[in-house]
């Protein structure tokens, strides 16, 4: 009697078990992510156990998350080679929470893209974008708006091209390694910010031709003084034009200015009181306090002696 019910017990605890390792799938024509139809199986990932489901958008859907699931999700896995490619958009309202230890792939074994607009997603691990080695080309992360917080690597084409487009909102991660060995990626940083935390190599290129480019009022910072890594950078690797930031009115030129030969001027700055590097562009440089000063009292003399010389 005793052993049959350690038997029911063990078979009970496998069957939950075997539950809360459940992997999702997204069903062809996608739709909201809280509604049954959406699923093969019917079965909304983060709503039917108190761990860690792990979705996968796949079946060329586009999944919809505009509110918050009931439990924090395991990985999150958009496209896979079983299932064919994905597409994932948080919008206003969604907020998309994960464990620690899960991963968000974009891209996971076969193209997949992420859409995050005005909507909230809490990765405290990594954000891969082509995060497989069979993963195909052509997978990419765009964010208009909301935040995005990563907390560990945010990998831009880790195993094949992929990219990352920031055109506002806020983007947080530990570090982000653009590209791999031979294989050129991109970021686009065109408005709101990305913020950086490691204080060694935050920003890191693991190829010649991969690039980060900033524009607008957008603002990059990172960890500690990345001065000469900033400079090493704009060499290559960092591309800027169109710079409207006000920073400059904070900071003047920074610690260096950088001009690209189109009218454009990228600068950055060590704020050593907060331990981080600001880099921000302008469409022209702007003056040192000090130059600004010789520059008014040479006009007030330019003034004065016009004045002398017609009395």
């Amino acid at each position: 009697m005793r052993n049959n019910v350690i038997m029911t017990a063990l078979a009970l605890a496998m069957a939950s078990t075997v539950a809360q390792a459940a992997n999702i799938s997204s069903a062809p024509g996608g739709g909201l992510w809280s509604a049954t139809t959406t699923w093969t199986g019917g079965v909304v990932p983060g709503e039917t156990v108190a761990v860690t489901d792990v979705a996968r958008i796949v079946n060329t859907s586009l999944v919809t998350l505009n509110y918050t699931p009931t439990y924090a999700l395991g990985n999150v896995q958009i496209g896979r080679t079983t299932g064919g490619a994905g597409n994932l958009a948080v919008t206003t309202g969604g907020v998309l929470n994960m464990t620690l230890g899960s991963n968000l792939e974009v891209g996971s074994q076969t193209v997949g893209t992420l859409l995050l607009s005005g909507g909230t997603i809490n990765v405290l691990s990594a954000l891969n974008i082509s995060a497989a080695a069979t993963t195909t080309s052509g997978s990419s992360a765009t964010v208009s708006s909301g935040n995005l917080n990563v907390g560990t690597v945010l990998a831009v084409g880790k195993f094949a091209t992929g990219t990352l487009t920031i055109n506002g909102g806020s983007v947080v991660a530990n570090a982000m390694p653009v590209g791999a060995a031979g294989i050129n990626s991109s970021a686009s940083l065109l408005g709101g910010s990305l913020q950086l935390g490691a204080l060694l190599n935050p920003l890191t290129f693991n190829s010649a031709g991969s690039t980060l480019t900033i524009a607008n009022a957008a603002t990059l910072t990172l960890g500690g003084n990345q001065n000469t890594a900033i400079a090493g950078f704009a060499g290559g690797n960092l591309l800027w034009a169109n710079g409207s930031s006000t920073l400059g009115g904070l900071y003047g030129t920074g610690d260096q200015t950088f001009d690209n030969g189109a009218g454009s001027y990228l600068h950055s700055f060590y704020d050593g009181g907060v331990n981080k590097t600001i880099v921000w562009v302008d469409l022209v440089p702007v003056p040192e306090p000090a130059t600004l000063s010789l520059a008014v009292l040479g006009g007030i003399g330019l003034w004065a002696g016009r004045r002398m010389r017609r009395s």
